[in-house]
């Protein structure tokens, strides 16, 4: 079992949170419109309860997920619930809550965009406190059942992870907060070179 200490974790804390702000940023300029990004929560899960995080497998969720190559390999993901999905849609196409009942191409290309830039801005941000290459691919959404998608994510990692970082992740225009959830996908080893350099710095 991986476990990071307090001054890992207050590290890592700050990478995401460094993360999210010019996350926002990017996005508040993409779309003409003041988007702010919280993360109340960091952690590690294990592989046993984050389908519950999903809520449960047989959950509709919607995925998008980037992996990333360099000096080391893995994913990342970002976990909303169908109505999430379509409410994050509605405010980054500035349609009315509730116009968007299905995710279609433009939907899709919109929630690319989003992990893009927040998935972009995470792994430059730890790439920047760990001197590790990391180099983000173009972004997937896809929406399936809960169970369905953590089983691809674990395939594509290649061996199957003990425990996963998750963080949770709120989008906000002042009017509407959206939930979702940041999950870093890497193998043991992975993770546990980060946490490392993390610690070593």
């Amino acid at each position: 079992m991986i476990t990071f200490s307090e001054n890992q974790k207050n590290i890592l804390g700050y990478i995401v949170e460094r993360s999210m702000d010019t996350s926002a940023k990017a996005l508040s300029e993409m779309i003409h419109r003041e988007i702010s990004l919280e993360s109340p929560k960091l952690g590690l899960i294990s592989l046993s309860n984050i389908v519950n995080e999903m809520g449960g497998s047989d959950n509709l969720v919607t995925c998008i997920c980037l992996s990333f190559k360099g000096d080391v390999a893995g994913l990342v993901s970002i976990i909303l619930s169908e109505e999430s999905a379509f409410k994050l849609v509605d405010i980054l196409l500035g349609n009315e809550l509730g116009v968007t009942s299905e995710l279609d191409e433009m939907g899709k290309s919109a929630l690319g965009e989003v992990g893009n830039i927040v998935v972009s801005h995470f792994l430059r941000t730890l790439s920047t406190h760990t001197w590790l290459d990391l180099q983000p691919s173009v972004p997937m959404v896809v929406m399936d059942m809960a169970g369905a998608i953590l089983s691809s994510l674990i395939l594509n990692v290649g061996e199957s992870p003990e425990e996963i970082l998750f963080s949770e992740t709120v989008f906000s225009d002042k009017s509407h907060d959206i939930d979702s959830k940041l999950f870093l996908f890497a193998a043991p080893s992975v993770l546990k070179k980060i946490f490392e350099v993390i610690e070593a710095k």
